[in-house]
């Protein structure tokens, strides 16, 4: 991850410390890798995490360190091919949009 992209991340996550209310309960991690970012947020805040990426063997890395921390019951990796997570990312950039309106 950038350095940018992880000030961003570091950023949002203390923003979500600062209220409990305001604290994920569910997260998807689209280009999880191995699940670093997951399994920090999984244990920081209890959130469950699903991870998605292109590799199967990110995806079981993933798995692997989730279960040796003791967060395989929060964080979940799986690997889906390219067309796929376009599908997901369609999908959820719709539900999003749909949230931010109701709001």
């Amino acid at each position: 991850m950038k350095r940018w992209a992880f000030n961003c991340f570091l950023f949002l996550l203390n923003w979500f410390a600062e209220d409990p209310t305001k604290r994920p309960k569910s997260v998807v991690d689209v280009g999880c890798g191995i699940g670093g970012s997951s399994r920090y947020i999984a244990s920081k805040f209890g959130a469950k995490c699903q991870g998605i990426t292109l590799s199967p063997v990110q995806a079981q890395r993933a798995n692997a360190l989730a279960a040796a921390q003791g967060l395989s019951d929060k964080v979940n990796a799986n690997s889906f091919r390219f067309l796929d997570i376009q599908l997901v990312i369609h999908i959820l950039v719709k539900m999003i949009t749909k949230y931010i309106l109701i709001k």
